[in-house]
């Protein structure tokens, strides 16, 4: 097993342990820097320079270890623990605790094993803490939803699909958690529609909500609540936010979208779009086409995307972002907020460096 470690500060990490015993007993881990190859000879350049730490000690950069351990162990564990030390003697704890700048609560990283049979065959589940991004899963979110506390975890030899109790887990059903049962509220298209933009209702897997109470509370801002205004905001929705926030939701529902009975009326927003308005409009979707990737440095592209007409004016405001979503190839939606590198005047394209 690998990982890595950083202590901060210029620190060096000097010990990292294992433990497959849940902390009862501790092996040594091997340490490699490779920052430490930059301190073995001093570099030259007649045009950049001179590189020189071959008396530096200070380690700004991750280091990594390793571990060999036989699959048999590991069969026999119920969760891998890794903790580091740096040369100041400061060592992760087996506790985690906040504070109010939400720093110093690196606790012991701790790796779930479970274990199931598939085909006759024992296989062994390696579980992280959380999933990256906003995706569900986890011993964490394991945990919690099952009442055990995350802040004192104990694995013990309960399976993937298993309790503390022995209760088998069910998964965890978010939009349910967004419905407040006592409102039966049944709002139609035309009245969401009718909504005034300014105080928005959105749609999100066929219920109401009311999003005018959060505008200033959003972590987001209030533009990206706005830009939904009487709209289904599901996959935008869903694909961003974290289990917590989408519990909130419920405090906000006031209905469920039903269809109308009446036929909706021409309005000034089904109006043809004008060739001569600017292309960016703070409520509307619209399609962009790849048209270039530059290279800016081996990490960093400028992708830049044309708009519906060659000369449309952008209508970038300054210092302003735009909002930019694809959906992937698995169906998964995906939304972020960028500030274009494009001129104020730009026509015909819009740049984003990413």
């Amino acid at each position: 097993m690998k990982g890595y470690a950083y202590a901060g500060g210029g620190r060096r990490v000097t010990k990292v342990e294992i433990s497959l015993d849940e902390g009862s007993s501790w092996k040594l881990a091997e340490i490699v820097y490779p920052e430490d190859l930059y301190r073995a000879v001093c570099y030259s350049d007649p045009i950049f320079g001179t590189l020189d730490l071959t008396e530096r000690e200070t380690s700004f950069c991750w280091c990594f270890w390793s571990y060999e351990v036989k699959v048999a162990h590991l069969a026999e564990s119920n969760a891998i623990i890794v903790r580091a030390m740096d040369e100041g003697m400061c060592v992760q704890q087996s506790q985690m605790y906040w504070n109010a700048t939400g720093m110093m609560n690196n606790w012991y990283f701790r790796v779930a094993i479970t274990k199931g049979v598939v085909e006759a065959r024992e296989v062994l589940h390696f579980e992280h803490p959380t999933m990256a991004g906003t995706v569900a899963g986890g011993w964490m979110e394991r945990l919690k939803s099952t009442g055990q506390d995350i802040l004192d975890p104990s694995f013990g030899t309960q399976s993937i699909s298993q309790s503390k109790e022995g209760v088998p887990l069910k998964a965890s059903d978010d939009a349910n958690e967004m419905i407040d049962p006592a409102v039966t509220r049944k709002i139609t298209m035309d009245e969401l529609r009718a909504q005034d933009r300014e105080k928005p209702w959105f749609v999100v897997k066929g219920e109401v909500y009311d999003g005018t109470p959060f505008l200033e509370e959003h972590p987001g801002g209030p533009d990206s609540i706005l830009l939904v205004a009487g709209e289904n905001a599901t996959d935008d929705f869903m694909a961003i936010h974290s289990p917590e926030a989408k519990a909130k939701m419920r405090k906000y529902h006031i209905g469920t979208l039903v269809e109308s009975n009446s036929t909706r009326t021409a309005s000034a927003d089904d109006s043809v779009d004008d060739s001569s308005a600017p292309f960016l409009h703070k409520s509307t979707w619209k399609d962009v086409t790849l048209l270039s990737v530059s290279e800016i440095s081996p990490d960093s592209k400028i992708f830049r995307f044309a708009l519906d007409k060659t000369d449309r004016a952008l209508g970038l405001p300054v210092g302003q972002h735009v909002f930019v979503r694809l959906t992937r190839k698995n169906g998964e939606t995906v939304q972020r907020a960028y500030t274009p590198v494009s001129l104020q005047d730009a026509q015909g394209s819009i740049d984003f460096l990413v």
